[in-house]
């Protein structure tokens, strides 16, 4: 089985989006919250702490399970956290940024199960 995590970082109501780079496998060039896969001997929440930091340079500490999903083989965990630091995205994997609200968010294309979680975000007056 496959795990998969990503942190929900919020700030003033907006989310921080990033867009897969054209080089990715899955999903070239749509938006997602940062993260990826879990290694092994890795849980979800480590995962998370270690993706986060590698695609965004943030520090992130995840403080509730948001939501879970399935995509083909993958689990996906979703963590709402707090976080600290400043922006600084892997080109590598990343292609471009963006603090979104939810109006803005509403108009992109989104890898995974993203557009859920985006409308329960919304749903729940987070965004």
């Amino acid at each position: 089985m496959v795990i998969a995590s990503s942190a929900i970082i919020l700030e003033n109501r907006k989310l921080l989006l990033i867009e897969r780079s054209e080089s990715m496998r899955v999903f070239p060039l749509c938006w997602a919250c940062p993260g990826g896969l879990v290694e092994e001997n890795e849980s979800a929440e480590q995962a998370v702490l270690r993706e986060v930091k590698e695609e965004t340079n943030l520090d992130f500490r995840p403080t509730k399970l948001f939501s879970t999903g399935m995509y083909q083989d993958r689990n996906l965990y979703r963590f709402l956290g707090e976080w600290s630091g400043q922006v600084r995205i892997q080109k590598k994997e990343i292609s471009k940024w963006g603090w979104f609200s939810y109006e803005d968010a509403a108009h992109l294309t989104f890898a995974f199960e993203y557009r859920e979680v985006i409308e329960k975000l919304h749903k729940y007056g987070l965004i």
